[in-house]
């Protein structure tokens, strides 16, 4: 990401879980019923992803609003938390919005936030009946990319020490810093349990969250992907992600994961954005005008 000047938002900060200070930040049209959720990445926090601002902009164009969700995962607290927590945390927030009189809703996930939609669709499809899509920007794989960053030797080393962990009753004490420096640029420190969900592959750990590696099969991909048949979802991949292995055909794994998920909605509308990086950074208007037809197009 650029060290551009960003133009500030405005806009109303809702707690929506006051027992744990768990705040959202809403901008667009804030009289709106309708509102999209962004759920970022590892590392993510406020106005982090550069598409946001034009987003929210083009948002408020149609009548919507933006909902930036702050997690207990946010920042840096991701190596501490779960999916499963972060999924509670999504309930809360969507209730709470509900509360307030909001009515229909699209969830938008950027890297990590694709798998807590994931998680979210498959273990609590009673909270989606005001959820008319899901949009997943940049779902890819954690494994994969540490795999590609620490090498064999590393990345079985780094298993071993967190499954010791595991066994000798410390489930939450950090693996060595070593292991873990390519998230958040060392800042965070990563527990043993949640090393061991974001680097196992599925059929070693099926709890974990490994939905989107190049290397299962459509019948792995589809055990937790197949529940977006039911939902109206739109996949949005950038051919140059630096989190995805240069050996990994960008528009094959596309096509596998429209596969898996299914749905006539998943195929006219995912696609690959070419000279993109994760962040989109490069294709800001191009990202917020297909998320507004989308919109357009199932609302």
């Amino acid at each position: 990401m650029t060290d551009q000047l960003q133009p500030p938002t405005l806009g109303l900060l809702h707690l929506y879980n006051s027992h744990d200070r768990l705040t959202a930040f809403e901008s667009g049209d804030l009289e709106s019923p309708n509102t999209l959720i962004f759920i970022g990445g590892l590392g993510d926090g406020f106005c982090s992803v550069p598409y946001l601002n034009q987003l929210s902009n083009s948002l408020h164009s149609i009548g919507w609003s933006l909902i930036q969700i702050l997690l207990t995962s946010s920042y840096t607290g991701f190596g501490t938390t779960d999916l499963n927590q972060d999924v509670k945390e999504i309930q809360d927030c969507l209730k709470y919005l509900i509360r307030l009189g909001k009515n229909e809703f699209v969830l938008m996930g950027h890297s990590t936030g694709c798998q807590d939609i994931v998680r979210l669709v498959n273990d609590q499809p009673d909270v989606l009946k005001n959820v008319i899509g899901t949009i997943l920007q940049a779902p890819v794989s954690d494994r994969e990319y540490i795999l590609d960053v620490l090498g064999e030797e590393n990345y079985q080393r780094s298993i071993k020490i967190a499954k010791e962990l595991i066994e000798a009753g410390k489930p939450n004490q950090p693996i060595p810093l070593e292991f873990c420096e390519m998230f958040s640029g060392g800042k965070s420190t990563i527990s043993a349990h949640r090393w061991i969900s974001l680097s196992s592959k599925l059929q070693d750990n099926p709890s974990g969250e490994d939905f989107f590696s190049s290397d299962l099969t459509i019948e792995d991909l589809s055990i937790n992907l197949k529940a977006f048949n039911s939902i109206k979802t739109m996949i949005l991949f950038s051919g140059r992600d630096e989190s995805v292995p240069k050996e990994v055909n960008k528009n094959e794994l596309l096509e596998r994961l429209v596969v898996s998920c299914g749905g006539k909605v998943t195929r006219e509308w995912s696609v690959l954005f070419e000279g993109a990086g994760h962040l989109a950074e490069e294709v800001v208007d191009e990202i917020s005008d297909r998320v507004i037809r989308f919109i357009q197009a199932i609302s």
